[in-house]
């Protein structure tokens, strides 16, 4: 992983409108595009002002932007 250097679990998921997200760190992200390259770029899914962001390649994350600022992490549900 390269842009924040934590080291964290990430795993794909599906929103409840049968959109792709990638769980990473206890945030959501959402699909943001795709680079002709393959590259596909995601965005944290709590608001478009928060600047997190991530990049996978080949379903690997090749590049994180981890500098959240939408709030405090969502505590975990029991």
């Amino acid at each position: 992983m390269i842009g924040t250097g934590i080291d964290c679990f990430a795993s794909y998921c599906l929103s409840k409108q049968g959109k792709m997200g990638i769980n990473v760190g206890g945030y959501r992200f959402r699909f943001n595009g795709c680079a002709r390259n393959g590259k596909i770029r995601w965005r944290c899914s709590r608001g478009p002002w928060c600047k997190a962001a991530l990049h996978t390649y080949r379903g690997r994350i090749v590049y994180i932007q981890g500098t959240h600022n939408c709030g405090p992490k969502p505590a975990p549900v029991s």
